[in-house]
């Protein structure tokens, strides 16, 4: 009997086959099972997982503190973003096998709305649509002259 310490290179996908050299043997087929992860979703060498963003970032921007292969990381979340808009953290997803660079890291925004607000929060909102209309409304009429 014989103990084999097999290297797993980084970037391998499940049930990819590494072989190994024994000696006096040949070589040994090895097939990797890797766990699937709960909060990345892996596609080839790409991975993706989303982001909760308050509604107040989306809107002004900001940054947000997220996990990262590497550990937390701070991504800037650009004014105006969108519920379900992608963000593309280029070369921090997956290491390529037999050739250099990364996949990609994609952030799915998801923007969290408040269930519940201050009398003087909803004051504020309430101002900002009216703000909002009469912009619309000015837009119109120059539209139409």
């Amino acid at each position: 009997q014989q103990t084999i310490t097999v290297p797993i290179p980084a970037g391998v996908d499940d049930q990819q086959s590494i072989g190994v050299p024994v000696e006096g043997s040949g070589q040994l087929v090895v097939v990797v099972s890797v766990e699937k992860s709960s909060y990345f979703r892996r596609e080839g060498y790409d991975l993706h997982s989303d982001a909760k963003v308050s509604f107040t970032t989306a809107m002004l921007g900001g940054t947000a503190k997220l996990e990262g292969v590497k550990g937390i990381m701070n991504v800037k979340i650009p004014p105006g973003t969108e519920s379900h808009h992608r963000l593309r953290l280029a070369n921090r997803g997956v290491p390529h096998l037999q050739k250099r660079g990364k996949g990609d890291h994609y952030i799915h925004v998801k923007i969290e709305i408040p269930t519940k607000v201050s009398e003087r929060q909803r004051q504020l909102i309430e101002e900002f649509v009216k703000e909002g209309e009469v912009a619309d409304k000015r837009k119109e009429e120059k539209a139409k002259a």
